[in-house]
């Protein structure tokens, strides 16, 4: 499963998702476990601060990040792998979020 998630205050979506090439970009790959959330969170704050990202924004992004990474670890089986860029044309915020597929079983922290 692959997750992507766009914000910017007052932005008008737009059908072309591509991101500018002189985006800010980051990439992890997190642990497994329920503390990837945290993890992935931590490593969010620090960026948007960073980027100077409206509190506003930054609270949609976190909150995204952290329902993205739980579902993965609770749903979904290992690499899980967090991405988080920010385009500097747009001033979008990309969330993106892959794992390894569908768990065997939901719930208890699925291919822990």
């Amino acid at each position: 499963m692959i997750a992507t998630c766009a914000y910017a205050p007052g932005a008008t979506p737009r059908q072309d998702p591509a991101r500018s090439p002189s985006a800010s970009v980051g990439t992890w790959t997190l642990t497994h476990r329920p503390e990837a959330a945290g993890e992935a969170r931590k490593i969010a704050t620090e960026l948007l601060t960073q980027w100077s990202v409206t509190e506003g924004a930054a609270d949609s992004v976190l909150l995204t990040v952290s329902e993205l990474v739980t579902n993965a670890v609770e749903h979904a089986r290992p690499p899980l792998n967090f991405g988080l860029s920010l385009d500097p044309g747009t001033q979008r915020v990309h969330v993106e979020v892959s794992d390894g597929g569908p768990a065997a079983a939901d719930g208890d922290w699925a291919g822990s």
